[in-house]
């Protein structure tokens, strides 16, 4: 058996990497919890939907991680995202995996505050099959 670092086995797979990067020291939250304007470069773990994989039992399950960073900092959002990739790839992998896939960067006026979204995936049993 496999043993990952940092990972405890009755927390779910969000709940590890959510307290993985919060032991790494970055800011981290759910969903719909931060409030205000970015004024430090900030995590938010949120769902991203699921597929179900051919005919087998289990399904894709995706978690977007977002980054933010304050509006004069938009230059510091590349070593942000690798910094996260790496303690993702060195303490979290292989219970997740990064898809590739990254949503165009975005600045939202209501937190003065870039965005960039990647998107990162585990493999769960379909307890309903």
């Amino acid at each position: 058996m496999i043993k990952i670092r940092n990972i405890d086995p009755e927390k779910s797979v969000y709940q590890n990497m959510f307290d993985v990067l919060k032991a790494n020291g970055f800011e981290v939250y759910p969903p719909a919890t931060k409030k205000g304007e970015c004024e430090r470069p900030y995590i938010v773990l949120k769902g991203g939907g699921s597929s179900q994989i051919s005919d087998f039992t289990s399904r894709m399950v995706y978690i977007r991680v977002l980054l933010y960073v304050p509006q004069n900092e938009f230059s510091k959002l590349d070593k942000f995202e690798k910094d996260v990739k790496k303690v993702i790839d060195e303490q979290v992998y292989p219970l997740v995996k990064y898809t590739g896939q990254n949503e165009p960067d975005f600045f939202d006026d209501n937190i003065n505050g870039h965005l960039r979204a990647m998107m990162y995936r585990y493999n769960e049993r379909d307890k309903y099959i």
